[in-house]
């Protein structure tokens, strides 16, 4: 056993750990980590993954992360898995373009505030 409780990410804590920078990558790393786990454990409680989906994914403002998600999840089986949560999965990937994008358009603008 990991010493982990089952329950856990499911719960608001575990969500909104995600809410931090290395909060996201830990929640992040934790879902990929224990997909099978946690889809396992929780086949009759599916309705709560769209709120954890969305919580670990939506925050994440990089290409790089991006991608990762998107190989994880069209790794045979993966989306498939989420059940009721897949529409939070394509709403967390529309989320993330658009901070990517944002971050793109005022990336340069923020830097010089901080800068001053």
């Amino acid at each position: 056993s990991s010493g982990i409780n089952a329950e856990w990410p499911l719960r608001p804590g575990g969500r909104s750990i995600a809410y931090s920078a290395l909060g996201a990558e830990v929640s992040w790393k934790f879902m990929q980590d224990n997909w099978d786990r946690l889809t396992s454990d929780f086949q009759n409680a599916l309705f709560a993954a769209d709120a954890y989906v969305s919580g670990v994914l939506s925050s994440f403002s990089n290409p790089t992360t991006l991608a990762e998600i998107e190989a994880f999840f069209g790794e045979e089986g993966k989306k498939e898995s989420l059940g009721a949560a897949a529409a939070a999965y394509d709403s967390a990937i529309q989320s993330i373009k658009a901070n990517i994008a944002w971050l793109n358009k005022h990336e340069a603008s923020i830097r010089s505030f901080v800068d001053q």
